[in-house]
C-alpha cells in the first residue's frame, strides 16, 4: 500500500524582496531537489510518513517503488533525500538618477548579490519486525548513519559553496534608462530581479555538479542492511 502523506504541498520559500523608494518587487522563486544530499550536519528527519515496518522485503519494496518521501514528494529508488533551496538574501540599495544624451531618464545602483542555501534531508526509517529484529538492530543502526554520511558529506560541500560565493560576489553596477523617472525605476527593479534570478540558477548549477562529482567518487547507491543481503534483490 502506498503510504498517505500528510504533506499536500510545499510553499515555496526561495524568493527576493528588492526594495525600491518603499516600493517592493518580488524576484522569481527557485527549488531543486537533490538525491542524496543533507540538511545541517548531524541532523536529518524522519517521520511516519517514512516509518517502515517489517522484514526485509518490505524494506526492499518501499524503497524501489516509493522510496523516501519528503516536501517534494516521493523518491523512487533512494532511502534518503534532500529537499535544496536556494534563495538570495535581503537586498537593499538606493537608488540614482540622471539624464542621458537623449534627455531620458536613467536610474542607476550598486548591488551585492549575496545567496542563502538551505538543505532539508528525510530519509526511511527501518523498523524490523519482531522476527528480524534480534538479527538486524546493530546493522540497522549502521544503515541509517551510512545514508547520513552520505548526505553530510554533499551538505558540507553546499555550505563551501554557499561561503565562498558570498564571500566572493562582486558589487555590480546596474542603470536603465527610460521616458520617465518612474519606468526607469521599474526597468531597474526589473533588473537587479533578474540579476538575483541569474544568481540562484548559478547556484544551483554549482551544487548539482558537485552532488555529480562526489558520486562520480563514491558512489551513490545505499545497499541495504547487511542482515537483508541476500534475501532480496539488492546486493
Amino acid at each position: 500500500m502506498k503510504p498517505e502523506p500528510r504533506i499536500a504541498q510545499i510553499e515555496c520559500l526561495a524568493s527576493a524582496w528588492f526594495r525600491s523608494h518603499g516600493k517592493p518587487v518580488q524576484a522569481g522563486c527557485l527549488v531543486l531537489s537533490l538525491v542524496l544530499v543533507s540538511p545541517a550536519i548531524g541532523a536529518i528527519e524522519t517521520g511516519e510518513d517514512n516509518l517502515v515496518s517489517g522484514d526485509c522485503q518490505a524494506l526492499y519494496e518501499r524503497i524501489g517503488e516509493y522510496g523516501v518521501w519528503d516536501a517534494a514528494g516521493y523518491h523512487p529508488g533512494q532511502p534518503g533525500n534532500t529537499h535544496v533551496q536556494v534563495q538570495t538574501r535581503d537586498i537593499g540599495y538606493r537608488l540614482n538618477y540622471r539624464n542621458d544624451e537623449t534627455g531620458r531618464v536613467c536610474a542607476f545602483t550598486r548591488v551585492r548579490i549575496r545567496l542563502s542555501v538551505e538543505n532539508l534531508s528525510s530519509r526511511i526509517d527501518w523498523q524490523p519486525d519482531g522476527g528480524m529484529a534480534p538479527d538486524c538492530s546493530s546493522q540497522r543502526r549502521d544503515w541509517h548513519e551510512a545514508i547520513t554520511r552520505h548526505e553530510e558529506a554533499h551538505v558540507a560541500a553546499n555550505l563551501g559553496l554557499e561561503a565562498a560565493y558570498n564571500r566572493d560576489a562582486p558589487m555590480q553596477r546596474y542603470e536603465m534608462c527610460e521616458d520617465t523617472a518612474e519606468d526607469a525605476r521599474l526597468a531597474l527593479s526589473e533588473r537587479v530581479s533578474q540579476a538575483a534570478g541569474d544568481a540562484v540558477r548559478d547556484m544551483l548549477k554549482r551544487i548539482q555538479a558537485e552532488v555529480d562529482r562526489y558520486h562520480q567518487r563514491h558512489g551513490s547507491h545505499i545497499p541495504l542492511p547487511q542482515c537483508c543481503r541476500g534475501r532480496v534483490g539488492d546486493g
